[in-house]
Parts: C-alpha cells; sequence; structure tokens
C-alpha cells in the first residue's frame, strides 16, 4: 500500500499575502479609474470568494470590477457607455459619482446559488452579470451597453493579453521586470512583485525536513494549484506566455523535491489534446488524476496524458494503469482540490483500482471556509502542520 499527499500551495504551504494584495490593488485601480475611488474587497470577503469554490484571484478580480460595473450604471444607467472597455474606463472617468462600496460578498453568494452543477466559472459569472444587466432600468439599452464590456471582463481571465484585469495583476504579482520575459511585451507599469515581497511559507521547516526524508519510503507527495506555471520539462511548448509562480512557491517552501501540477501544465495539456483547460482543472477529475499520478512516478508528461485519457475516455493507461492500491490525503484550504480527489477516487475504482481518499482541510476554526471544507467530508485543522503530523502518524510512514 502506498501514500500519496497531495497539496493546494496557496492558504496551505504558503500564506498568500502577494496574492490578496494584488487583488485588492487591482480592483482598487479599477474603481480609482472609473472615478469611484478606492472600493477593493477585503480579506473576509476575498475568503468568503473560496468558501463558495471562487479560488482564482483572476475570477475574483474579474467579478468584483463587474460588480462596480453593474453599481455604477445603476446610479446613472442613461450614460451613453463606449462599448470598448479602454474608452468605458476612460469616459467613466471623465463622469465620476459618488458610489456606495459594492457588496462583494452578496454577489459571491449570489453567484454561489445561481451555479449549474456543470457549469464553468466563466460561464456562470457571465450569466449572473447579464442577467443583473437586463435588471438595470433603461432596458434593454443598458444591457446592450453592458454586455460586450462584461464579457471583456468576465471571459478569458486567464489571457495576458485579452483580459483587463489579469494584465494589472500580473504586473503586480510577479513585478514588472519579469513581464518583458514572460509576455514578451513591455510592461504597462512600474511594479515589484507582491508574491516574492509579501508571500510567506507555512510549512515549518523541521516538517519539511522530515517529508523530504520520507518521499519514496512507501510515500509519494505532489502540489496541486491553480497557480500558473511553466510547461512540464520536456514537453514541446513554447515559454512564452508561461508564468512561473508555482515554481517560485515551490522555492519558498523548499519542495522543489516534489513535482507540481499547476495551471501552466493543464494549459499545455489542453493545447496538446484540444481540451478545454476550464474542464481540466479542479474541482474536475484530470487535476486530480494527474497529481496522484505524478506523485508515484514523477513522469508529469505521461501523468497528464493518463488523467486525460482516463477523465475522458475512460481509458486506463500509465502511470494510472501501474499504480499500487493507494491511499491519498489531500491537504486543502477550499473545496475544488477535495472535489477533484473525489472524483479522481471514483475514476480510478470505476477502473478496477483500489484507492481511498481522505481530505484535510485548512482553515480558522467556525469561519466559512471551514464550514465548506467540512461539507465534503474533510477533517479541519487550523494549521497544515497539524494535519501533516495527524496524517503522518496515522500511516506510520518514516516521517512520523
Amino acid at each position: 500500500m502506498k501514500h500519496v499527499l497531495l497539496f493546494d500551495i496557496d492558504g496551505v504551504l504558503v500564506e498568500t499575502r502577494g496574492y490578496l494584495r494584488a487583488l485588492q490593488d487591482t480592483v482598487a485601480h479599477f474603481s480609482r479609474t472609473m472615478g469611484l475611488g478606492e472600493l477593493s474587497p477585503t480579506e473576509p470577503e476575498v475568503r468568503f470568494f473560496e468558501a463558495q469554490g471562487i479560488t482564482s484571484e483572476w475570477h475574483m478580480g474579474a467579478i468584483c470590477v463587474a460588480a462596480l460595473l453593474i453599481e455604477r450604471m445603476r446610479a446613472e444607467p442613461n450614460l451613453d457607455l463606449p462599448l470598448d472597455w479602454e474608452q468605458a474606463l476612460r469616459f467613466l472617468g471623465e463622469h465620476r459619482v459618488a458610489l456606495q462600496r459594492p457588496d462583494y460578498q452578496a454577489w459571491a453568494a449570489q453567484l454561489s446559488r445561481s451555479r449549474r452543477p456543470d457549469d464553468r466559472t466563466p460561464e456562470a459569472t457571465m450569466r449572473l452579470f447579464a442577467g443583473a444587466a437586463r435588471s438595470l432600468p433603461n432596458q434593454p439599452a443598458s444591457a446592450e451597453r453592458l454586455t460586450p464590456l462584461l464579457g471583456a471582463l468576465l471571459e478569458g481571465v486567464f489571457e495576458y493579453r485579452t483580459s483587463p484585469v489579469m494584465r494589472v495583476m500580473q504586473h503586480l504579482v510577479l513585478g514588472s521586470a519579469l513581464i518583458q520575459e514572460i509576455y514578451g511585451s513591455a510592461p504597462d507599469f512600474e511594479s515589484e512583485a507582491y508574491i516574492e515581497r509579501f508571500d510567506r511559507p507555512l510549512l515549518s521547516g523541521g516538517l519539511r525536513e522530515k517529508l523530504l526524508a520520507a518521499l519514496g519510503n512507501g510515500l509519494g507527495a505532489c502540489m496541486m494549484t491553480l497557480r500558473p506555471s511553466l510547461p512540464p520539462v520536456g514537453a514541446s511548448a513554447a515559454g512564452l506566455g508561461y508564468s512561473p509562480e508555482a515554481e517560485l512557491a515551490r522555492r519558498l517552501t523548499g519542495l522543489e523535491r516534489m513535482p507540481c501540477i499547476g495551471f501552466g501544465d493543464l494549459r499545455w495539456l489542453a493545447a496538446e489534446t484540444g481540451a478545454d483547460v476550464g474542464r481540466l482543472i479542479k474541482p474536475h477529475a484530470a487535476h486530480g488524476l494527474a497529481a496522484i499520478a505524478a506523485a508515484c512516478s514523477g513522469d508529469k508528461v505521461a501523468s497528464l496524458h493518463a488523467a486525460h485519457q482516463l477523465a475522458a475516455c475512460a481509458d486506463l493507461q500509465p502511470p494510472l494503469s501501474n499504480l499500487p492500491p493507494l491511499t491519498v490525503s489531500v491537504f486543502e484550504d477550499t473545496t475544488n482540490g477535495l472535489l477533484a480527489c473525489k472524483q479522481a477516487e471514483r475514476a480510478l475504482r470505476e477502473a478496477g483500482m483500489e484507492i481511498s481518499c481522505q481530505g484535510y482541510g485548512i482553515a480558522p476554526s467556525g469561519s466559512a471556509k471551514a464550514r465548506a471544507l467540512e461539507g465534503v467530508g474533510a477533517r479541519v485543522y487550523a494549521h497544515v502542520d497539524q494535519a501533516l503530523l495527524d496524517d503522518l502518524s496515522q500511516h506510520q510512514t518514516t516521517a512520523g
């Protein structure tokens, strides 16, 4: 029996103060440009988004800016707003109004309630905000003006060249010095790298060394994250546009020996297979399957292809077909990774593999995130050290 540990990065291995600050400053940038002052989300509101399964800061930022746009038009629905996003921003900045701060938490709750079981976040958010636009006074003119602007905000949020929110946020997350190298274009403005300045490791040094010493002795491990990352080593992919944010986190935590399945890996897989990358990332099974296979084999390219084949075609291929009986422990601060691994467990069982999966939620006791994690069967701990120590002692690895 082999034991596998899967770790989310943000909120589990890394205290992500950099992403939080970048998200808040990005929303503030747009609220200022729209002539509304400083109207960024608070940290409790961001954590509420996460509790609702909205874990990507790029999605959160787009939702917050879309909320600002809707509330701005509610205040003055007869504005002849340009249909181009940049022109609309400048126009709003020239027509300043006093606006109450939007209730971002209420928007997140509305999105959660209206979301259909197999909705991707862009589909769900576009439907929510298109409905909000139709509810404004002066219909249908308001909705006609807002639809292309909402599309620019809410669709393609991971595309640097077309997403207004991601473009600003990446300058803050990475720092302007890396923009030219990663995206092949001059930076729009100067900024330091927030993730290097503000992020802090969460796993204690002593426990990290015990974990590293145990790897290979019946223990496998992998990071599973939506952080942008480089494509897998050895893959046929141009590096332009792949941002090494997951790799920076591995270096920060001192866990470079541990493989990582990040957004860049899944973006590469989508390009290779013609799949929709939104159908590969957690909470979908492919992300969990790829992380399990990489934890056991260390071969990311083969693991990614095998994950796609099993998730999309029910076709079991190596390294998944070579797995021994497994126990899998998943350390997450939101439900998406746990749901991905539950789906991966189901797919492997249906293919005849022996596997059991246990979730460990990392969240403050009594918080909305803790309640959400408990709702999908996770044991909740305040800190990853406590959860990992309990898991290792239960499985009697050499790290315990």
